[in-house]
């Protein structure tokens, strides 16, 4: 705006008119939204931009963390609170708990034998270990016992505990995406946990198990396949279904012993690695699903050592994607011929119109 276009000659008149303006909207808790002057109080850009950002920090685990954390054990028990966490707070967000724009990200150390409540959350988490080898955290039913280096996914919505089943001391990082989901406006938490015992409703302190230990490995753990024998159904959905990340590929803890129901059902021989590499790729953009065979038709196999049985596997598999691409090219063809026969009668029923 010029002076000419506000009707005032004096630039001071004219700008005791603004600020009349400015409060008379503050008033009716409205913003003017035009000024476009980095030097002018009322700068556009800069008022719809948030003025915290983060800022690059370092936290030091060893010589600051560590020994607070124990300190925290030490003075905060159980008994008085059902959490005990330190929180990373980004200077520049500060007094905000979040160590990045959309990321919160705490250190827990849990004493021996210690297993906190159940909860859930809106927010999603991952958790990794870092010390001591017997880290649990139940998710919807399954007890999942973690290391050093292996990664716990707790997706939103999904009842979970947190403890040490250990005899020693253990630490784990906590990371969830707390400030985005507060910046929605969609953040909450529930603490009352309850089951259904006899026909009745009771509340827990400790998640019942539902899954054998060490499921999502199991079932998930090789091969990048979906099996088909199983449900996929878990938590609330819209998230993924495995809940644990190794490390090394193996079980840590308690976890190293699998039930022997799900052993028996699930015998893993890495077949899935061969059908993707060597039989279903090839055929990736025509096959609409992949089935992974029943463990229990093909345990006899060692994978990696030449075999007839393992020759008359692969071939079984190249047929059956083949048939499916011949079926998919098949159906093709018939629904093209549909949608031109279609199309002729249309062109004909129109001609005969027009005569």
């Amino acid at each position: 705006m010029t002076e000419a276009t506000t009707g005032h000659g004096d630039g001071a008149v004219r700008r005791a008119a603004l600020d009349a303006l400015h409060e008379e909207m503050a008033r009716h808790n409205l913003a003017p939204y035009w000024a476009v002057d980095p030097s002018v109080d009322h700068d556009e850009d800069r008022q719809v931009m948030d003025k915290k950002k983060a800022i690059p920090f370092v936290w030091k685990y060893k010589t600051d963390l560590e020994p607070l954390l124990y300190r925290s054990a030490e003075l905060v028990k159980l008994e008085t609170s059902d959490r005990r966490s330190i929180v990373l707070v980004n200077p520049g967000l500060a007094p905000r708990y979040a160590a990045a724009s959309t990321l919160y990200i705490a250190y827990r150390l849990n004493d021996p034998g210690e297993i906190m409540p159940p909860h859930r959350h809106s927010v999603n988490a991952i958790r990794i270990g870092l010390t001591g080898t017997e880290n649990f955290t139940g998710v919807e039913g399954e007890n999942i016992v973690f290391g050093p280096g292996d990664m716990v996914l707790t997706p939103h919505d999904t009842w979970h505990n947190h403890g040490n089943e250990g005899s020693e001391p253990a630490i784990n990082l906590s990371v969830l995406d707390l400030p985005l989901a507060e910046t929605l406006n969609a953040t909450y938490f529930e603490h009352d946990y309850v089951e259904q015992v006899a026909g009745k409703t009771v509340g827990k302190k400790k998640q019942s198990g539902r899954f054998p230990a060490d499921y999502s490995r199991q079932i998930y753990g090789s091969g990048g396949l979906l099996p088909r024998f199983v449900s996929h159904d878990r938590g609330a959905g819209n998230a993924s279904p495995t809940r644990t990340m190794r490390k090394s590929g193996r079980p840590a803890g308690k976890a190293n012993q699998p039930s022997s129901q799900l052993a028996k059902s699930i015998t893993t021989t890495n077949l899935s690695v061969i059908s993707t590499s060597s039989v279903i790729q090839p055929f990736a953009p025509c096959v609409r699903s992949t089935r992974i065979m029943r463990p229990a038709r093909v345990s006899y196999l060692t994978i990696g050592k030449k075999s007839p049985a393992l020759s008359v596997l692969i071939l079984r598999g190249m047929f059956s994607a083949l048939l499916s691409v011949l079926f998919w090219v098949s159906f093709a063809s018939v629904a093209g011929r549909a949608r031109r026969s279609a199309a002729r009668r249309t062109r004909h029923i129109q001609a005969q119109g027009t005569r």
